[in-house]
């Protein structure tokens, strides 16, 4: 039988040359190779939101929000907040607390679940995939429910729980705007429950303000990308779903 033989890359190319059959060998990676293989493996799935990104009452731990919306082609009682802490300990997130996520991504300094810094790069390509105005549509729950002048939403407490919070709409658009606020601005004069003000630059981004018994949603699509506040929770949709986030 052939011996057979470790050996690393470089002498691979030696054996190559010689094609000697009588020799088996096998590729052995490097250490460099198996700590990068290894760190590959553990690619990033959350960014973290940590308090000093938080904005508002919402939160009161550093959260961990994912690159992926799941609960796809769900109404929004079927993936609301109590029903996520109960079977999967996630949450909903508030329009506050997407208003701090999409602003750190854009800020192209954030960091993993596992401390590591996120390529800029790829922060870029996700704040696109949220609100670009392109095929295919996209679209996602916002823990929000609105009666006539008021805000309802789910606070997280320090121990993982979730206090029911129901608060006065102040300082807070109301009237349509289609097209629409600016974005940017939007991100910049939020007020503390993340919704536009009337400080809010105009621009393309589509906005349909709160109504009573309504819910609240973001969209994109091929035509138009828009906060709704408008929405009767009864949507069910393959491109709309929730990022569900968790406590770090």
């Amino acid at each position: 039988m052939a011996p057979i033989i470790n050996i690393s890359e470089e002498g691979l190319a030696i054996i190559d040359s010689l094609k000697n059959p009588n020799l088996k060998y096998t590729r052995v990676q490097s250490t460099s190779s198996q700590s990068s293989s290894s760190q590959n493996s553990k690619e990033s799935r959350y960014i973290l939101l940590d308090q000093e990104h938080q904005n508002g009452n919402y939160s009161k731990v550093d959260l961990l929000v994912p690159f992926e919306i799941t609960h796809l082609n769900e109404i929004w009682n079927e993936c609301k907040t109590p029903t996520l802490l109960a079977k999967e300990q996630g949450y909903m997130p508030t329009i506050r607390q997407h208003v701090d996520f999409l602003t750190l991504i854009k800020s192209g300094e954030a960091f993993d679940e596992y401390g590591n810094r996120i390529d800029s790069k790829r922060l870029e390509i996700l704040f696109d995939q949220i609100t670009a105005i392109r095929d295919p549509r996209r679209a996602e729950w916002l823990d929000a429910k609105f009666e006539s002048g008021t805000i309802t939403y789910y606070s997280i407490e320090q121990d993982g729980t979730v206090k029911k919070i129901t608060e006065s709409l102040d300082d807070c658009l109301m009237q349509d705007k289609s097209p629409g606020i600016s974005l940017d601005s939007w991100l910049k004069t939020a007020n503390s429950h993340g919704m536009p003000t009337e400080n809010t630059q105009d621009g393309n981004l589509h906005y349909w303000f709160p109504r009573k018994g309504a819910i609240a949603g973001l969209l994109a699509g091929s035509f138009l990308a828009g906060l709704s506040c408008c929405r009767d929770g009864t949507g069910r949709d393959d491109s709309l779903g929730v990022r569900v986030t968790r406590m770090k």
